[in-house]
């Protein structure tokens, strides 16, 4: 029998193990590959989103600066709306907590910040109720709160989530924010034309629907912290006939955001107490009015919109003699002032 070298079973034909040690080393080489692909594509596919995620943002910020700045065609509501759309479509994916807790302190910050943008201008609950997840990780990271604790306050009083404001205003005392107010009762069959009813000294309201169809109305889109508007009733209640017919047929209507100026609001009522004023519950309630500027007065008929203009200013003659001709296009003259007309 023909001896066998020792140690042949024990090693490898040197071909063999020249194979072993390439293939060794491929298998390490297309391990590091897979690892820095993994990597890369982890770091890139970071960077899109921060990338994407950015251009988002900038799209509202574009659209909210081109719409003050070029003279859009657009009203406020229609405006808000169109933002809650492209929110809903871009900007919501974005408020999954897996995404927050992925992006930088800045990021997070813009993203709370556009997303307060669109809550105040589409007045929704819905878009309100996504800030708290970032409200939250901006709380959690310890970020600057201050002004975002106030934000997210006003947000809340506007899209009507007074327990969500309830619960800000006990975490937060030394924000001093506003308790919202209390609501004494509220009409839940009507979804259009409801207005907060204030009442006398105190900070609670009732949800009503406000009844205005019904012969010659004025009504004027007013709010408590606009000097026009004060003026414009200051001229009007030195005037006895012109107050006569105002208080029998005007309807003062402060804008939905002035829920956050209710104290105001309360106070200018006990300084003119025959006048009917109301908060709007929300500007979506009022398609009708085109223009929130204050002062803004609408001249109705039955229900019609006959003529409208907007603000009080120097001289004041031209302002009355404007409001006078449109009373007169409702049937109002001051020659003949009625008592005051019933609800």
């Amino acid at each position: 029998m023909k001896p066998v070298a020792v140690g042949a079973h024990a090693r490898a034909p040197a071909a063999i193990r020249v194979k072993r040690f390439h293939g060794s080393m491929l298998m390490t080489t297309l391990k590091q590959r897979v690892l820095l692909f993994a990597v890369s594509f982890f770091l890139l596919n970071t960077a899109a989103n921060a990338a994407s995620l950015d251009l988002k943002l900038s799209y509202f910020r574009d659209a909210e600066k081109s719409y003050f700045t070029e003279g859009s065609t657009q009203t406020l509501q229609e405006f808000g709306r169109r933002l809650e759309a492209a929110y809903r479509t871009s900007l919501k994916p974005e408020i999954a907590p897996a995404r927050l807790k992925r992006l930088n302190d800045k990021d997070l910050g813009a993203l709370f910040d556009i997303t307060d943008k669109v809550a105040f201008y589409s007045e929704s609950g819905d878009v309100a109720k996504d800030m708290e997840g970032p409200f939250l990780e901006i709380s959690n990271r310890r970020l600057a709160m201050k002004q975002r604790v106030t934000d997210f306050h006003y947000v809340c009083l506007l899209t009507r989530r007074f327990d969500a404001a309830s619960t800000l205003v006990k975490k937060y005392p030394e924000a001093h924010l506003l308790h919202p107010p209390l609501i004494r009762k509220s009409v839940h069959f009507a979804k259009t034309e409801r207005v907060f009813s204030i009442a006398d000294g105190v900070r609670s309201v009732s949800i009503e629907k406000l009844s205005w169809k019904k012969g010659p109305r004025i009504i004027m889109l007013s709010s408590p912290t606009c000097n026009p508007s004060n003026q414009a009733i200051s001229d009007i209640e030195s005037d006895p006939s012109l107050k006569l017919l105002f208080e029998a047929h005007a309807l003062l209507i402060h804008s939905s955001h002035d829920i956050a100026e209710l104290p105001e609001i309360v106070a200018w009522k006990q300084k003119h107490p025959s006048l009917r004023n109301y908060i709007a519950y929300s500007s979506a309630d009022w398609p009708q009015f085109k223009k929130w500027g204050t002062p803004t007065f609408y001249f109705i008929k039955d229900g019609k919109i006959l003529s409208s203009f907007g603000g009080w200013k120097d001289p004041v003659s031209e302002s009355k003699a404007a409001l006078v001709r449109g009373m007169e296009l409702i049937g109002l003259h001051l020659a003949s002032a009625p008592a005051r007309k019933a609800d």
